[in-house]
């Protein structure tokens, strides 16, 4: 009986947002044809005698209490079916985290619907355009039900300052930029990006510290073994859209170290929407007119490609800021050129990291199955081929051969080595990682032993990064 009441109370949530829509489409159709009356299309194509209208995701979040997650997931999927929406969300009873693409009109009447409800309104959401040749999620669409609206590891019970925590102060990104401006001769201010390390490979604001994570609750980790990098501080921190700073800055409060913690309102993208030189993947006719020549606006200080989780990943259409075909890191883990595109084809057999591979190295690998570590079992040949981020290559049985490749300096292997004695305290509650790390340091220590009384070097890390300090 339960059942059958609940599957009739879901089949009323849908017919009541199909009623919803056909309401707002009939209303607001003759308008909208008027309006985009006679207006070109961008990337309009036709095959088959089929056309295709160009598309746009929109990323969006919003922490705030919800109490039946079960029916607001339902509504939402009813929604996204019915207007045709595809992309990925996440929903717990904090909030909702998303991503959906689809063509204005479709993404202008989901925008209605949410504001209709009182929980989803007032949401930031973020452009920028789709692939021209294939959906960014596969056209399909998924929610489902989390813990959290992003994974936060030991920040779970960091609120934000939307639901009573004691977040970070969110700058517009006028104000950010002036943050970051002051940070080029103030060691006062502390920039902090917050993302994984195959995100910051490709771009990141001039002179932000790295923490070279590999997922986000990691974080906390970070902080704990940097303590006196921020000690007495002013931190500015940011992110893709601004979500994992909600948690990440009221985490960085509630320790009592820094002075001052501040986050970038709507992350990256918000920024790049009014000081990229190009923004022509992620402009919106609001953005377009908030864009000002004055002085202030005349520098963007972002430098290289914005990071999507999407298979739009590192593509100029996420945004971009300067130095995009010379940001310095970004660059192949084979032969080394620039190289800023990431592939889903190019993650890391092991740990399934992405890693920057060119297409012409990608062409080179020749399929095998896993015999370079001798503690997993050889794998049946698949005809994959094989990638190995730097810390598996140090890792892997035929190490050396990597390390001649890579061609590391004595100053550099000693900074490493250091690095890696750093890193070991705050591994010791990961027997696995404990294992890495001194597997990596030992075979460092081979290599620098022998040219240990050539080196000159007093550099220190900056930070202590999660991997290597070479794998970027």
């Amino acid at each position: 009986m339960y059942y059958l009441f609940k599957q009739k109370e879901l089949t009323n949530v849908c017919a009541i947002i199909t009623f919803f829509l056909r309401e707002k489409l009939e209303r607001k159709s003759q308008i909208r044809n008027n309006e985009k009356r006679g207006a070109s299309r961008q990337h309009e194509w036709c095959s088959n005698n089929n056309s295709w209208m160009s598309k746009r995701i929109i990323l969006f979040y919003k922490y705030v209490t919800l109490d039946d997650v079960s029916k607001r997931l339902e509504e939402q999927r009813c929604i996204c079916t019915e207007l045709q929406l595809t992309g990925r969300m996440r929903i717990a009873t904090e909030g909702l985290n998303g991503s959906v693409c689809g063509t204005d009109e479709q993404l202008s009447s989901y925008r209605d619907f949410m504001e209709s409800h009182g929980s989803f309104g007032g949401i930031q959401y973020k452009y920028s355009d789709a692939p021209m040749d294939s959906d960014p999620f596969a056209d399909d669409f998924q929610i489902k039900i989390c813990s959290e609206i992003t994974s936060t590891g030991k920040m779970r019970n960091s609120m934000p300052t939307s639901l009573g925590g004691q977040g970070g102060i969110h700058l517009k990104p006028r104000e950010f930029h002036q943050i970051v401006k002051q940070a080029r001769d103030d060691p006062s201010i502390v920039v902090i990006d917050t993302r994984n390390h195959y995100e910051t490979v490709v771009g990141t604001f001039e002179n932000a510290i790295d923490p070279k994570i590999r997922n986000f609750a990691q974080f906390p980790g970070w902080i704990d073994a940097n303590l006196d990098l921020i000690r007495g501080k002013k931190v500015a921190m940011f992110c893709t859209g601004g979500i994992r700073c909600e948690k990440a800055s009221a985490f960085v409060n509630s320790l009592n170290v820094a002075s001052e913690v501040y986050q970038l309102d709507g992350g990256i993208h918000s920024y790049l929407e009014e000081f990229s030189p190009d923004p022509k993947g992620i402009k919106t006719e609001c953005t377009l007119k908030n864009r000002g020549i004055d002085e202030d606006k005349s520098e963007c200080l972002y430098q290289g490609i914005n990071f999507q989780f999407n298979r739009v990943r590192s593509d100029v259409l996420a945004g971009q800021g300067t130095s995009v075909d010379g940001y310095r890191q970004a660059k192949c883990i084979y032969c080394f050129k620039h190289w800023s595109h990431i592939s889903d084809k190019a993650q890391c057999d092991i740990c399934k990291d992405f890693v920057l591979v060119c297409d012409e190295c990608m062409e080179n690998l020749k399929p095998t199955v896993h015999t370079h570590f001798s503690n997993r079992v050889p794998q049946e040949p698949d005809g994959k081929k094989p990638v190995l981020c730097y810390e598996h290559q140090l890792l892997s049985d035929d190490w050396q051969i990597h390390m001649d490749r890579i061609a590391l300096r004595p100053e550099m292997l000693k900074i490493q080595i250091e690095t890696l004695q750093a890193l070991l305290p705050h591994a010791q509650h990961n027997g696995r990682r404990t294992r890495n790390l001194t597997l990596q340091l030992e075979r460092l220590e081979q290599l620098f032993l022998p040219l240990k009384d050539s080196v000159n070097c007093t550099q220190k890390p900056k930070s202590i990064p999660f991997v290597p300090a070479f794998a970027w």
